[in-house]
């Protein structure tokens, strides 16, 4: 069963790089992505953010902000004292995003930051999202695949995986999310259920790896 876990973290992965939101790059593209690289660069973190700030202000509707506003959190972080205003701050950019998958981007660095610092914040976080109206497909299987080895976070992990097969867009990430599921319930002795998830899962290729 962990080489159909194996299997299906590599095709989530190959299925985010290919429905991402950041278009193939362009000349413009480098020049911004170089703009980008310049400013998470330099290496006093509140200079760096205030480059970051800029960067944001001048790309608003470029897809490489969201690496942006990571950056950005993670050089707030490091300022003593600061970690509770770069939350607020990230929350207000979070907000402010009309973009899905911008939006799906920077709550898993959310996710992620506070996994790091206050794990049970970020479970708080996942459960929260869980709950509401989010969508996204990759959001939630990554944060999935945070909680599901997560010792004592089995129900939150249920609870996103059985969010994750009601949102999936498409035939091939619906059987992918179940057998990831099965994965999950086959380890802790629900074998029944693991198999009933990898029935309806038949279409997928790792779903036949038992």
């Amino acid at each position: 069963m962990r080489t159909i876990i194996m299997g299906a973290m590599a095709a989530a992965i190959a299925a985010a790089l290919l429905t991402g939101c950041s278009r193939s790059p362009g000349a413009a593209d480098l020049y911004i992505l170089e703009e980008l690289e310049a400013a998470a660069a330099v290496s006093d973190p509140a200079g760096r953010v205030r480059r970051l700030e800029i960067f944001v202000r001048n790309h608003r509707g470029h897809p490489y902000r969201a690496e942006a506003w990571q950056k950005m959190l993670e050089a707030m972080a490091q300022q003593p004292g600061e970690a509770g205003q770069a939350l607020e701050r990230f929350d207000r950019a979070i907000g402010e995003e009309r973009d899905p998958a911008i939006r799906g981007r920077l709550l898993f660095s959310k996710f992620e930051f506070l996994w790091e610092s206050d794990s049970l914040l970020a479970v708080d976080l996942a459960r929260h999202i869980a709950a509401g109206d989010v969508a996204d497909y990759r959001l939630l299987m990554y944060m999935a695949y945070y909680l599901m080895d997560a010792g004592g976070q089995e129900e939150t992990a249920e609870i996103i995986f059985r969010r994750l097969i009601e949102v999936a867009p498409d035939p091939l990430r619906l059987a992918h999310a179940r057998t990831v599921f099965a994965g999950f319930l086959e380890e802790r002795g629900r074998g029944g259920e693991a198999f009933g998830q990898l029935e309806l899962a038949s279409p997928y290729p790792f779903a036949e790896r038992r």
